[in-house]
């Protein structure tokens, strides 16, 4: 059972090294907290972290848990809006439009940013969606009047939806379509879709719990080199901390998978 004043103690520093911005001091701070049962506001400023030390995927998971708590925690919802564009911004680089839709629908859910509403537009197009695709380099336009790239996306918007009149003239059928879509993705609020809560049966819950007591030391060991990347005097040879093997990195995505 946790005890409450350590709790307490760690929510308290971590929350405070938060305010100094040394998040590298506070994240390991905040952990320990968190697996005390800290509150809401101290998983929010570990969700923080995570993202001001470049772990962003890990802060994306942290900050939709606090919004499972609370879907309306504001700062969690900025946060997770900012990340899910510039993840879906990357996968469009990537050429992976089909993932990047739902990430980018998501952040115009709760900040419609030209730059993330072209890029929608964009993925939209390359998987065939036209006519949404149409309305987000619209409002793209009206946001941004002279935005560059936003007139060519509806040109051959245009050009594909009258291919497409001219398919169903010949008795082909039409790309079903959403009308009013940005309107129902702003409903949305950029909250993330519910996550199905999987409960492990007794039997894995004591196999996890033994597998965690076995690899503590190593666990612990890893965090602490994590933390200690590119910091000067912990190599081994004295020198800056030596990243992760991918081996090391991928025992702690299993520990993480554990502990949840």
């Amino acid at each position: 059972r946790s005890d409450p004043s350590n709790t307490q103690v760690y929510s308290l520093l971590g929350n405070n090294l938060c305010k100094l911005k040394r998040w590298a001091e506070a994240s390991p701070v905040l952990q320990a907290a968190l697996n005390e049962g800290a509150d809401l506001n101290t998983r929010y400023n570990y969700a923080v972290c995570l993202l001001n030390t470049d772990n962003r995927p890990e802060a994306k998971v942290a900050f939709e848990q606090v919004l499972e708590e609370d879907p309306e925690y504001d700062l969690a919802l900025d946060a997770l809006a900012m990340l899910n564009a510039r993840f879906g911004s990357e996968l469009c680089q990537k050429g992976d439009f089909a993932a990047a839709i739902p990430l980018l629908e998501q952040a115009i859910g709760r900040n419609p940013k030209d730059t993330t509403l072209y890029n929608l537009g964009a993925a939209m197009m390359r998987e065939k969606h036209y006519h949404e695709a149409k309305e987000c380099f619209n409002k793209v336009l009206e946001m941004t009047p002279d935005h560059k790239m936003a007139p060519q996306g509806i040109q051959l918007v245009d050009k594909e939806l009258r291919r497409e009149e001219q398919r169903v003239a010949k008795g082909e059928s039409a790309a079903a379509f959403q009308p009013d879509y940005l309107v129902k993705i702003r409903g949305k609020g950029g909250r993330p879709p519910p996550r199905e809560r999987v409960v492990p049966s007794p039997a894995d819950q004591e196999a996890a719990q033994t597998w965690l007591a076995e690899n503590a030391d190593v666990i612990m060991a890893l965090q602490d080199k994590k933390e200690n990347v590119g910091v000067e005097g912990m190599g081994e040879d004295g020198g800056p901390g030596e990243p992760l093997t991918e081996e090391e990195e991928a025992l702690l995505a299993e520990a993480a998978v554990h502990q949840a």
